[in-house]
């Protein structure tokens, strides 16, 4: 299983569509680099983003 995850202040104007862009780009990373990944939108990296895999 592959999984993206973000975060985001909620009080922030369009926070819950941006959330799920970037919690989607996340995830779109960890697919890119094969199965069981998990990324973290890290928007100062996501053209280098770190993969937190295991195994």
């Amino acid at each position: 299983m592959s999984a993206g995850i973000a975060s985001r202040k909620a009080s922030a104007p369009g926070a819950a569509d941006q959330l799920t862009i970037m919690a989607d780009q996340a995830l779109y990373q960890a697919k890119e680099h094969g199965r069981n990944r998990l990324f973290i939108h890290q928007p100062a990296v996501m053209a280098n983003p770190r993969s937190l895999a295991q195994g």
